[in-house]
Parts: C-alpha cells; sequence; structure tokens
C-alpha cells in the first residue's frame, strides 16, 4: 500500500520536505589544536553529551575522536592552552568551571588538578616563553592567578587590576621574552611584566568576551576585542585607543574573535555564526556553508574558532559549536562537519534473564536504537540469527548475477562472527527515535521476548527488539523506565519525565495513569527501581535529578521523601540488592559526591567513602548487585571519569578494579544473571560495550557497531533526496530519490559497513562505490515493503573509507519506479 500510495501522490515525498538536522547535538564548547598542527594533528576537545560532560582526543586533525577519562571534565571545560612546546613538553592547560586549572604533561592522556580549586577560572593563558620561565596566568571570577613554575603554585594578582569578575587572558604571540599580556572584563588591562603589574586602558559599556592579539603585534601594535553584545573593538596602538569595527557584522553578540597568521580576522556570533574580515579594520562577511542550520534548544551556538598556524598553506579552521564541530579547509568560506562521540555512546545494559541459554545483552546505542550483542551457546558456537537477505532475481525465480547480494530472498547472516566472542546485530527496525534514555526487560523475556524503550517516544517489543511497537507517550521526554519485577503477572511499568509527570501502566503500555501524588512540582526522574520483592512489598524507588529519593509502599499511589543523611540530592544511578526484602538494601549513585547505601529500605543513607577519591567531583553512573549479592555481598560501581570499582563487603567499602577498561566514560554495569558459574560483568562507556569473565578484575572490548541514520550529518547527499516517514524504519524513515545520479556519501574509520535499505515494488538499482571504486550494482526491487541489509563490505583492519550511494534511474522489469530508499548504515570499528 505505501508504495502505490507513493506512485500516485508525489506528494508522498515532497510534503515531508528537505532532510533536517539531527537531534541532540555533541556540544562543543571548547577545542584546542597543537602549536605543530599540521606536522602534528592533535585536537583536544571539552564536549557536552547526553547529561554529561566529556573530555576528547583526536589525532587525526579532528575527524575521529577517542574520550580520555578525566576528572575535570566533571566541572566543564571553559579554555584549553597548550605550552608553545607542547610537541617536546606534552603540557597544556584546561580552565574549568568550578574544579580550577588542570595541567596535562603527557598530551592529554591524564590530567591533574594543579591549583586554584573551587575557583571558576574562565580562561587561561600561557607564556610564549613558557619552556624558559613556566608562566601561566588564569582568569577567575574573583580575580587574576599567576604561576611561575609550571602551575605548580599560583599567586593571586592585584596590581593595577581595576576588577575581579575577569572575562579573557591572553599573551601576544610574538614576544620573544613572553611577558605581554592583556586581561579584562569592562575595561581592557595591559601588563608588560608577565602579569605582575596592569595598568587600565580604557573602560566600555559593554562586557568583554574575548581578547586577541596580531600575530605580528610587535610590529604593528594591533589587538581585536569581542563583546557581548556590542561586536568587535580594535585598537592598532598596544590598546591604547580604540574603535568599534563591526561592518558587515549581522549579529553583534560576539563569543570569540581570533586572528590568523596571515592576518585576517574571524569573529563567532552566538546567532549567525563565522564572520572573515580579509583585514584588520576591513568590513566582515558571513560565511556559513555547509553548517548545519542552528539548533533551537539554545540561542548560543558559535562558540570558538581555532586558526591553523600554517593557515596561510593548508587554510584551516575549526568551529566549535552547539551543532558540533565544523572544519574548513579553504580559509573559511566553506565548512564540513565531522562526527564527535555519540554513535559510541552506549547509555543502558540489559542481560537477558535466560544469559546462561541464549547468551543475549542489549545495549541502548545514542544515535542508533538498540544493538544486540549475542555469545555463543549450544551446539552452534558463533552462530546468530541474521535479518533476510535476498538477491530480485531470487525473488522473481531468475538466477542472480554473479557479485550482485541485493535484496530480498536467501538468508544470510548479518554480522561474521568474531571468534568465539559473540557478535552484533542491529535491533532498531520501527523505533523512531534513536537517542534513548530508558530500557527495562520483562523478567519473563526468555519467554515473553519483552523489551521497553523509551526517550522522546515509549516503545516495546514482544520479539526481542525485532520489531517495536510505538506506544502512547504521555510524557515529552522520559527519564528512565523500569518494568515490574512482577511483570508476567501485573504488566506494570513506569516512566519518568524531565518534570511533566510520572506514569504508571498496567496492561504493558497500552494505558497509562499519572502517578505523581506526594512528589515534588515538576520532579525530574533518573532511575525508577522496583523492590525485588514488589509483589508482596508494593515498594518502588525512584532517584531524582535534583530532589533526592523518594519511596512508595503502596505501588505508586502516594510518595514520600526517603532522605535522611543524603548530602547531595542530585542522583544518576540506583539499584536495590536481590535480597532487599531481608537487608534492605539499595546502593545511590550521585552526581558529585559518590556513592551513598542504605540497608533499611532508604529510611537512613550512608556516603561511602572507603576507596573513592572524593577531592573532586565524582559522578557515579551506574551500580549493580551481585545476583548472588546474599552470599557473595558483591556489588559494582562505574563512574563517569572511567572507573569500575567492586565492593566485597555488601558496600561498606570499594577498591578500584577493571584493568583493561579505557578511561572512558563509563555508563552502565550489569552482572551476569548466571554470575555464580560464569563471573561475567559487562560495563557499558562512550566507546562501546566491554566485558569481564572474572568479576570485573579484568576487561576486554568488545567490537563496536554504530548505526548512522539516513537523516544523520554525516551522510552527504547530492541531487534531490527528500525523506518519506514510514513506520518500520529505523529513525524516522527513509531517504529516497528516483533520480539518475542523486547521490549519498558517507565516509567512516571502520572494518566493516552495512547498507540498509527499504526494498520495494518501485525500488530500482542503485550503484555502490567504496572509496571511488564500483562494488557492485544492488537490485532493490521486492514484492512488498521490507527494511534489510543489502550491502557489506568487509575490511581487514579498521581504516578510513568512503562509500557512496548513487541512484542509476534505473530497474528491473518487475519493478513499477526506479526508486532508492536509503535508510543509513552500520559500521564495526
Amino acid at each position: 500500500m505505501r508504495s502505490i500510495l507513493l506512485i500516485a501522490c508525489a506528494g508522498c515525498l515532497l510534503l515531508t520536505g528537505p532532510l533536517q538536522a539531527h537531534v541532540p547535538h555533541d556540544v562543543a564548547t571548547a577545542i584546542a589544536l597543537s602549536p605543530d598542527y599540521p606536522a602534528d594533528p592533535l585536537l583536544f576537545g571539552s564536549f557536552s553529551l547526553i547529561d554529561t560532560k566529556v573530555f576528547g582526543r583526536s589525532t587525526d586533525a579532528g575527524f575521529e575522536w577517542h574520550e580520555i577519562g578525566s576528572p575535570m571534565t566533571q566541572y566543564g571545560v571553559s579554555e584549553f592552552a597548550m605550552s608553545p612546546a607542547f610537541g617536546s613538553d606534552g603540557t597544556a592547560f584546561a580552565a574549568t568551571q568550578g574544579g580550577g586549572v588542570y595541567r596535562t604533561q603527557d598530551r592529554g592522556l591524564s590530567w591533574t588538578r594543579v591549583g586554584l580549586a573551587g575557583l571558576d577560572v574562565v580562561d587561561v593563558a600561557v607564556s610564549p616563553a613558557f619552556a624558559s620561565n613556566g608562566l601561566v596566568l588564569c582568569a577567575t571570577t574573583v580575580g587574576l592567578q599567576r604561576s611561575d613554575d609550571g602551575g605548580e603554585t599560583w599567586a593571586a594578582v592585584t596590581s593595577g587590576l581595576t576588577e575581579t569578575n575577569l572575562a579573557s587572558v591572553t599573551f601576544t604571540s610574538d614576544d620573544p621574552a613572553g611577558l605581554i599580556a592583556f586581561t579584562g572584563a569592562m575595561t581592557v588591562h595591559r601588563s608588560d611584566d608577565g602579569g605582575n603589574t596592569w595598568v587600565p586602558l580604557e573602560t566600555f559599556s559593554d562586557r568583554i568576551v574575548e581578547i586577541a592579539s596580531s600575530p605580528t603585534y610587535a610590529v604593528d601594535g594591533r589587538v581585536a576585542m569581542g563583546f557581548r553584545l556590542t561586536g568587535v573593538s580594535l585598537s592598532d596602538d598596544q590598546g591604547a585607543t580604540w574603535t568599534a569595527s563591526n561592518a558587515g557584522l549581522t549579529d553583534l553578540l560576539a563569543l570569540d574573535v581570533v586572528f590568523a597568521p596571515t592576518g585576517e580576522l574571524f569573529v563567532s556570533t552566538r546567532n549567525d555564526g563565522v564572520f572573515r574580515a580579509d583585514g584588520f579594520g576591513q568590513a566582515f562577511a558571513l560565511h556559513m556553508t555547509g553548517v548545519e542550520p542552528p539548533d533551537s534548544t539554545t540561542n548560543a551556538h558559535y562558540r570558538q574558532i581555532l586558526v591553523s598556524p600554517q593557515f596561510a598553506v593548508d587554510g584551516t579552521v575549526y568551529l566549535a559549536c552547539t551543532e558540533g564541530i565544523f572544519v574548513s579547509h579553504d580559509g573559511g568560506f566553506t565548512w564540513e562537519q565531522y562526527d564527535i562521540f555519540h554513535q559510541r555512546i552506549e547509555p543502558r545494559i540489559v542481560i537477558s534473564p535466560d544469559f546462561a541459554h541464549d547468551g543475549e545483552v542489549y545495549v541502548t546505542d545514542n544515535g542508533g536504537g538498540v544493538f544486540l550483542w549475542k555469545e555463543p551457546r549450544g551446539d552452534s558456537p558463533g552462530q546468530r540469527s541474521g535479518g533476510p537477505l535476498a538477491t530480485t532475481q531470487a525473488a522473481a525465480g531468475k538466477p542472480a548475477p554473479p557479485g550482485n547480494p541485493g535484496p530480498p530472498g536467501a538468508q544470510v547472516p548479518s554480522v561474521t562472527p568474531t571468534l568465539d566472542e559473540g557478535s552484533w546485530e542491529a535491533r532498531s527496525n520501527g523505533l523512531n527515535t534513536l537517542y534513548p534514555d530508558g530500557l527495562s526487560a520483562s523478567p519473563g523475556f526468555a519467554e515473553d521476548g519483552t523489551l521497553f524503550y523509551g526517550f522522546t517516544g515509549i516503545y516495546r517489543t514482544n520479539d526481542r527488539g525485532r520489531t517495536w511497537t510505538k506506544l502512547v507517550n504521555p510524557v515529552d521526554v522520559s527519564r528512565d523506565l523500569a518494568v515490574s519485577t512482577n511483570f508476567p503477572n501485573d504488566s506494570q511499568v513506569m516512566i519518568g519525565s524531565n518534570g511533566t509527570g510520572l506514569f504508571l501502566t498496567h496492561d504493558a503500555g497500552d494505558t497509562w495513569e499519572d502517578v505523581t501524588v506526594g512528589l515534588p512540582p515538576a520532579f525530574r526522574s533518573r532511575r525508577i527501581v522496583f523492590s525485588p520483592s514488589y509483589a508482596v512489598d508494593d515498594t518502588i524507588f525512584i532517584a531524582s535529578w535534583d530532589d533526592g529519593v523518594y519511596v512508595s509502599h503502596d505501588g505508586a499511589a502516594t510518595w514520600s521523601p526517603a532522605n535522611v543523611g543524603l548530602t547531595d540530592m542530585s542522583l544518576q544511578s540506583m539499584a536495590a540488592s536481590p535480597g532487599y526484602s531481608h537487608d534492605g538494601t539499595l546502593l545511590a549513585g550521585t552526581r558529585g559526591s559518590g556513592l551513598f547505601r542504605t540497608t533499611d529500605g532508604g529510611a537512613s543513607w550512608t556516603q561511602v567513602t572507603d576507596g573513592f577519591d572524593l577531592s573532586h567531583l565524582l559522578v557515579v553512573s551506574g551500580v549493580a548487585f551481585s545476583p548472588d549479592f546474599v552470599h557473595d555481598r558483591t556489588a559494582w560501581v562505574v563512574t563517569l571519569d572511567g572507573k569500575v570499582y567492586r565492593s566485597t563487603d555488601g558496600g561498606e567499602s570499594f577498591t578500584e578494579v577493571g584493568e583493561g577498561f579505557s578511561e572512558t566514560a563509563a555508563r552502565d554495569v550489569a552482572a551476569s544473571p548466571d554470575f555464580v558459574n560464569d563471573r561475567t560483568v559487562f560495563v557499558s562507556s562512550h566507546e562501546g560495550l566491554w566485558r569481564s569473565r572474572d568479576a570485573g578484575a579484568h576487561f576486554t572490548h568488545l567490537q563496536t557497531w554504530t548505526r548512522v541514520d539516513d537523516t544523520h550529518y554525516d551522510i552527504v547527499p547530492t541531487g534531490s533526496w527528500m525523506q518519506v516517514n514510514l513506520d518500520g524504519t529505523t529513525g524516522k524513515g527513509v531517504s529516497g530519490s528516483t533520480m539518475a545520479g542523486d547521490a549519498r556519501r558517507f565516509r567512516f574509520l571502520g572494518d566493516r559497513l552495512e547498507w540498509h535499505v527499504m526494498a520495494a515494488p518501485d525500488a530500482g538499482l542503485a550503484e555502490v562505490w567504496i572509496d571511488d571504486v564500483l562494488e557492485q550494482t544492488v537490485d532493490l526491487y521486492a514484492p512488498t515493503d521490507s527494511f534489510l541489509s543489502a550491502f557489506t563490505r568487509t575490511w581487514s583492519s579498521v581504516g578510513l573509507h568512503e562509500v557512496r550511494i548513487v541512484a542509476t534511474g534505473l530497474a528491473n522489469p518487475l519493478a513499477s519506479d526506479a526508486r532508492v530508499f536509503d535508510d543509513g548504515f552500520t559500521v564495526s570499528r
């Protein structure tokens, strides 16, 4: 029926309009570039991903990012500053909001706070002569701080400064002594002695946002400043006098001002984007070709600009903004967007209750929905279910031509087994929203195959994720969901929200009732925990974003606070002991104060300090109990700074474990239901899924699979592709075109690629090009609409590749049209 409607009414393709931007974003808040770029293509980045801040490091000029777990990220990085001798000393500094200043001496692999704890450090500057004078300046909201020993010690500077709530600090780059600096907030100040003393130069009616000096300041005395509301001012006399220079600026809310080594001036603004002036004092022009349209969730978009030290040769400029990171290689005239993290972030883990027999682990993938990790079991090691693939010729009763794997028909595995380790399979068909915040399984999963999934929609599957049904969603954005521990008998599921209610269903999600009696107004849920003995005690706990813990002992009819002893009301995670009915034990992780424990059912809480470093914000993102906790007293904790901890005394103390686990932000932890026999623990992270087979002592990274939806910005279309919104797809639909020559380009790092399509009665032939070589011409005809993997390619190692899908405008005689429907890609790396 779908295809008939498309043929009868072209509006089915046209009414949906052009492809739209992705949501949510990998918000880039601060970036830094190696002084030796491009010989050393190293970048640092601070990003806001989902509900936390992370530090990223790229060694390939920003194309691929790897997260480094670090305590500084929990405060939010305001600014990075690298040593001019970074290539030899590996030193850089990070200014944080509330956490002071951090330093790395190993090129960003590890960071240590070196001072100013508790201060909001808004900017940091390293002297050009740092190798000899060790001079660093930090602008804070309560004044200026100076270090003469590379950050080991700090002293407040006040001489000559007329204000304390500073906004920017910078050294001039061509001063051999490395002593000339500027700082200010409403008044710009200059120092000629490395920040010991300052001279106020001019006071403005607007707050300074950024100060930048000319690359040839010693000769021309040029300085530029950006202001919060009034654009840009310039000085050519070392800051003594200033002139507004806003010609061509359509947005005067400046966020960054940067000189190129060749004298061009770049300005980024809150709303409009990147402006370039070809010379000092010349008019600005806006250049935003290739930059994603602004996201409506914020009005502070274009945050920071970086210019290559070899700009004269490579023309490279980086832009960090709410919509991610963009790079220009033509001097800032056109831009290309780079992916950051989000498709490797796996927030939640659900292990099949029958794991001992089915070997199934389900993880949510931020941008890809749900993936299944399946370990070999029984008589068929390495065997796993695969989606249907068939050749058009098979469907038509004709032999398939050599080298053409096109759909539909013959069964083939969707993923090649990785030794005896297991395999991945996407389980997201029917999920319109691919950015999850909740995943929960029925206790009777082995029999009923039921999972619930949610974020901007609530979905249910009764066939282990092969197909999903969208349910009535009573909240705007769900914040966690949980299936009753008595679900096979009571069909109850609860969903929380970001302040728009708490809802319970008694019929597996067909209808919902508001159950907020006793909760504070605009209550924001974080974790929902049904008592393991819910069938008897009717007890449910909720960990909230900012109101602590609430408990119900009457099946959610009423709620009351359970916060005695809980000194941090902002929670991130919570779990109940399997023996809760006897031991009353719960563990609750906070968003800054680590872990709390109760052994009396929430009547009182105690902070767990033994084994944790509480000198910085400690976000406990996941907690889990051993299924045999009553006897082995074992529990695990994972944190957003990339640590795994284990307790063997019921949660009274913890020891860091997890050898082999990368310092990537951990999101969730779960123990095998058959832990007594297999000793298996899984941890999900911002770099995929990890597995331990020795109770968490050692971890192995499982090959990461990510789903890139057809609407994702990494897929670059040319021609007249339009989105068709259909049920059964992954994401909000498929991208379709009938025009010969229309193409879709996708660059990726990986060792395996699958192309997902909708095969249909009106589908035609598509060419698949890999690295500019025509691999196959795939026939997408099928008698009925089917969502399939139409093309698979495997490489012996991870590498950078490009796939290009081209519509040919041709079709086999059975097809009623020559449409090509793209449903995105799956990549392993």
